[in-house]
């Protein structure tokens, strides 16, 4: 259920894929289109919608999706969502912005009798971005909701988060490139169901990439798209061909220079099936960076994996309670690896990529096999691990 509620969340927040000239007809068809995208990542459920409706709004165009609907979920559960309008225009060509987002805040689970059997409900905030035709991904973003509830008595499924924030920008950087920022923030998460309870005080995700290569990476999107796609039909033969095009994007000069990612989780506490108190953590973090210079065939990384106040209760977890004096509450984990083999290092991520399309449950065998293949790579380079 949790999976086709974060693909619904995605529908709300994309514009549709643009045409080249901004006209009623071609938006309609583009947003037909982009919708019935959407139902293989959505399968077994399926859209279902009324007519669209597209007027125009000044120099923009207000889309209207009436009767939106998620059908199928999980034993004939269907979300009901309603009528979702927004305004997209085209500021300049290839770029199209989308603003003034309205959705129904209350969504409801129906049972194949059209039954009320949960909710979700939130308030959204605000919500608009751009999109361009160029990369065929967002640019800009800028999210924010509070309140959001979801609740499926019958399972005894509640959660409750109370804020969610999300912006990115994409940049031109002067040289060529771009520099992209990201930053997701969540506050307040509860998630509650028959086996217990977890809750979540804050959880921040910020990322970005200097030196970005669009046409690189607007490749790379469509690659990994497409071996999602292959890969859940069994398309042997589609496989091998992207195998073929992953390997020479590989091959190439990075598609960005300088990455840098962080996720952090803040005031964890967890309750058994029974209520009792498991234990508690006040902070998780995972850091990681990467350098890899156009024309150099070498690069670094740095890790950081670090915990504070970590807490088991004896009585929820009573097998653990022998090993409490020797577990650490804070712990700080950072690494660096330098002279790299980034090309040698691609090849054997992308092998390893594709063996698991073509077999996921040979997962174990093949993770060995890339394993080996990156310590050969990086023996040869002449690789050194650091522990800082």
């Amino acid at each position: 259920m949790r999976r086709h509620l974060a693909a619904t969340a995605l529908l709300l927040a994309l514009a549709p894929a643009p045409a080249l000239a901004l006209t009623a007809e071609e938006l309609a068809v583009d947003v037909g289109g982009f919708l019935d995208e959407l139902n293989p990542q959505l399968a077994p459920a399926q859209l279902r919608y009324e007519p669209l409706r597209i007027e125009p709004a000044g120099e923009a165009f207000r889309v209207t999706i009436p009767a939106l609907a998620i059908v199928g979920i999980e034993e004939l559960r269907d979300l009901a969502i309603g009528e979702v309008s927004f305004l997209v225009a085209e500021p300049t060509p290839g770029n199209y912005d989308f603003s003034e987002v309205a959705v129904p805040e209350r969504l409801e689970f129906r049972g194949p009798g059209g039954e009320a059997q949960g909710s979700v409900t939130f308030d959204l905030q605000r919500l608009s971005g751009s999109l361009s035709s160029d990369l065929g991904e967002l640019t800009r973003l800028d999210f924010a909701l509070a309140a959001f509830d979801v609740r499926v008595p019958a399972e005894g499924v509640v959660m409750w988060l109370g804020q969610a924030e999300a912006r990115l920008d994409t940049l031109p950087d002067g040289a060529g490139f771009h520099h992209q920022q990201q930053d997701y923030r969540l506050a307040d998460l509860l998630i509650s169901d028959e086996e217990g309870t977890l809750e979540i005080a804050g959880m921040t995700l910020l990322a970005s990439m200097e030196g970005l290569d669009l046409e690189s990476y607007r490749t790379l999107l469509a690659i990994m798209a497409d071996i999602e796609t292959a890969g859940a039909k069994g398309d042997a033969s589609k496989l091998a061909a992207l195998r073929q095009t992953m390997g020479e994007l590989a091959a190439q000069d990075p598609v960005a220079t300088d990455l840098a990612q962080s996720f952090t989780l803040t005031g964890l506490t967890g309750h058994g099936e029974q209520g009792q108190r498991l234990g508690s953590l006040e902070r998780l973090g995972f850091a990681v960076t990467a350098t890899a210079e156009r024309g150099n065939p070498e690069g670094a990384a740095s890790f950081l994996v670090g915990g504070e106040g970590l807490a088991l209760d004896p009585a929820g977890v009573p097998e653990a309670a022998p090993y409490l004096p020797v577990i650490p509450r804070s712990w700080s984990i950072p690494l660096r690896l330098e002279k790299l083999p980034m090309q040698s290092l691609s090849a054997a991520m992308v092998d390893l990529l594709f063996e698991l399309s073509f077999d996921p449950f040979a997962a174990e065998s093949q993770v060995e096999l890339a394993g080996q293949s990156i310590l050969q790579a990086l023996g040869a380079a002449g690789s050194r691990l650091i522990v800082e």
